[in-house]
């Protein structure tokens, strides 16, 4: 899949830069400085680099798969082919009003469902009713 998101954004002419493993620190500074975030994992059950993206304020382009089209807004750039994620793409780089809604949609949804107070607390209450069965 790297490879072929690689030819497509050099076809299309969009710059990418496609960085495999990095330390923390680098991530931090990459994802700032990055106009979008591309998760292209087929198998992957709870994708945490979508949660920092997405409370980053940056848009998602996502594979529709795992939990991704439950945890990104409705309007969320999911994909089934990498043609797709590149179409997905260059509208972001070409549609500011587009950027900027998901970009502040995004941060919405991690700020609601998923800050680790809330999410304790769900986890905390599945466990009582669990332990009150």
């Amino acid at each position: 899949l790297r490879a072929k998101a690689q030819r497509l954004a050099e076809s299309l002419k969009v710059p990418a830069d496609f960085l495999g493993r990095v330390t923390e620190d680098r991530k931090r500074r990459e994802m700032l400085s990055a106009h979008a975030f591309i998760h292209g994992a087929t198998v992957e059950g709870f994708p945490l680099s979508v949660l920092e993206a997405m409370a980053s304020w940056r848009p998602v382009v996502a594979r529709r798969a795992a939990s991704l089209p439950e945890m990104l807004p409705s309007k969320a750039t999911l994909f089934d082919t990498p043609t797709e994620a590149g179409v997905g793409l260059a509208a972001l780089l070409t549609h500011e009003d587009l950027w900027r809604d998901l970009a502040s949609d995004n941060a919405r949804v991690v700020e609601a469902k998923f800050r680790w107070p809330i999410v304790a607390r769900r986890v905390a209450d599945v466990m009582e009713s669990v332990a009150n069965a």
